[in-house]
């Protein structure tokens, strides 16, 4: 008989205080947004300003004395984003003006919310669920159409275990009829729920990797070019250029897209004989990058027919022509600098499918099939069949523990990943 089910914890306690951060980038820019949420969004509103916040979806100009001119609109619980009653306030987007806004609010007795509260408090109030909110950050975070595709159509954490519990209990039921009754496909549907596993916790892999904005590196000698033509793609002096080899030592990198695929573009030291020590450690360095690279930009020659490698000539404005099979380019002038990125963007594509990455997994799901996966090595290796349908049983419990309802720890697991202001 199996053992019975460990009780479920307790969801976290709603919160009954109100919070306020800033939503959107820090930093200048031409507006900014501020929320509030909780019973006394309202109340700080009218504080501020002097009037009552007007009904649900009210969109009013109001005057803070001293501080800026903003819009302010309301939302009224349920009918919100975290089913509190919110504000959002649009500012200006300078600093200082924003530091005071939210300074002055927190003067009413409102605290700074912590990474990801909106959302948190969003699930509790059955807004959404945890699956939902993992996917909004992962589209916060997305650096490709493809992660933005697999989030749409990829299985929630729920449908995936339900159908890995399936397998198990298959297993389970062969496993336990081969003992008792010497009938049954044996190992048959072990294999199988391996073979699953396994699979997901590759594309739990992929998921985390690809999370992160893929690499496009800057190869080749000292003196050809690359920091230039970094500066040119970023658009402003990010990298030191001089005529004297080795200036490059550690590496730099910028975050960009083009056509809506994103990349970290990095400059790192030029590859050559001799040099000083520090010049070693970071050609060193250039090496590690050019084998994770998903794209290389290389200067001068690249031996092998590496699929990933777009070979250039550079400073194309002073040689005046490309060695054959080779793309011109200039940091000074721009030449060849559409094309190239072009290029460069295929070939991440490329990088991007070539790998297999078929289904978004969740951190929170990636987590749960790291812990199967423990309780399943124990059956594989088992030598008795009752060892194997004794650690399977504990696959099976904890898989129907964890589909009922996750542990309360997997709420911090999951929002101190977001930003703060969501």
């Amino acid at each position: 008989m199996s053992p019975s089910s460990p009780p479920s914890p307790p969801r976290p306690e709603i919160p009954t205080d109100t919070i306020v951060a800033l939503s959107t980038a820090r930093g200048h820019a031409a507006l900014a947004v501020i929320r509030l949420s909780g019973e006394r969004a309202g109340a700080a509103l009218e504080a501020l300003s002097g009037r009552p916040p007007g009904p649900h979806g009210a969109l009013q100009l109001r005057r803070l004395p001293g501080v800026d001119e903003v819009m302010a609109v309301t939302f009224r619980a349920p009918r919100s984003y975290t089913g509190e009653d919110m504000v959002e306030i649009h500012c200006h987007g300078a600093p200082v003006i924003v530091e005071e806004l939210i300074t002055l609010v927190e003067s009413l007795g409102i605290r700074r919310a912590g990474p990801g509260e909106f959302t948190y408090r969003a699930v509790l109030h059955g807004k959404m669920d945890l699956l939902d909110a993992e996917r909004i950050n992962a589209r916060i975070n997305a650096g490709s159409r493809q992660t933005l595709a697999l989030l749409e159509t990829s299985a929630g954490t729920r449908e995936l275990l339900t159908g890995l519990l399936e397998m198990a209990w298959d297993a389970l039921a062969d496993l336990e009829s081969d003992i008792e009754f010497e009938e049954g496909e044996g190992d048959a549907g072990i294999g199988a729920l391996r073979d699953r596993l396994g699979w997901l916790r590759g594309q739990a892999r992929l998921t985390a990797r690809n999370a992160s904005l893929p690499v496009v590196l800057l190869y080749g000698p000292p003196n050809c070019g690359k920091s230039t033509l970094f500066n040119a793609v970023v658009g402003y002096d990010r990298a030191l250029v001089s005529d004297t080899p080795g200036t490059t030592r550690d590496y730099i990198e910028a975050e960009f897209y083009h056509n809506g695929t994103g990349f970290r573009l990095v400059d790192a030291a030029g590859v050559r004989s001799g040099g000083d020590a520090l010049e070693a450690q970071g050609m060193d360095r250039t090496e590690v990058l050019r084998r994770s690279a998903a794209a290389i930009i290389a200067f001068g020659r690249d031996d092998g027919e590496d699929p990933r490698v777009v070979e250039v000539t550079g400073k194309i404005d002073t040689l005046g022509t490309n060695r054959p099979g080779t793309l011109g380019v200039s940091g000074v002038t721009g030449q060849g600098l559409d094309a190239l990125l072009e290029a460069v963007a295929a070939r991440v594509e490329i990088w991007r499918r070539a790998e297999g990455w078929d289904l978004w997994i969740s951190d929170a799901t990636a987590a749960i099939l790291e812990e199967l996966h423990a309780i399943y090595a124990l059956a594989d290796a088992a030598p008795l069949p009752e060892l194997k349908a004794h650690h399977l049983r504990r696959f099976t419990e904890k898989l129907r523990h964890d589909i009922d309802q996750p542990p309360t720890d997997l709420y911090d697991r999951i929002f101190s990943r977001f930003c703060i202001g969501k």
